[in-house]
């Protein structure tokens, strides 16, 4: 069974109004899983800041999450949107999330949405 091209996924590439100021923390975006199966050739952010910053790929497992694949660690060059090739493609699944590790003070920027 061949599998669809992955165009995208996760958020928009725009520039939102807050960058994390906590270091060496991973997160994990459940908020727009991927769709379909395929392999992530390379990646995309904003950067608020040009501190370095790296790809994460969760997969569901359970009751827990498990790493499916990393890029190297990668500094943008500017603020703006970045993009990265991947060292060797990550294949993903149905389902797998979007994560990131930041070991400075975060890189990507985020929007606070309240909720009612």
């Amino acid at each position: 069974m061949a599998s669809e091209p992955l165009q995208t996924c996760g958020n928009p590439i725009v520039d939102r109004r807050y960058a994390d100021v906590w270091s060496d923390f991973y997160l994990l975006d459940t908020n727009d899983p991927i769709e379909g199966m395929d392999e992530i050739t390379a990646w995309e952010i904003w950067a608020d800041r040009t501190n370095p910053v790296q790809l994460v790929i969760y997969r569901p497992n359970g009751n827990s999450w498990s790493v499916v694949g990393k890029s190297d660690v990668e500094t943008p060059e500017s603020v703006g949107k970045n993009e990265f090739s991947l060292s060797a493609p990550i294949k993903v699944q149905e389902g797998d999330c979007i994560g990131m590790y930041h070991p400075k003070r975060g890189t990507v920027s985020f929007d606070l949405l309240r909720m009612s």
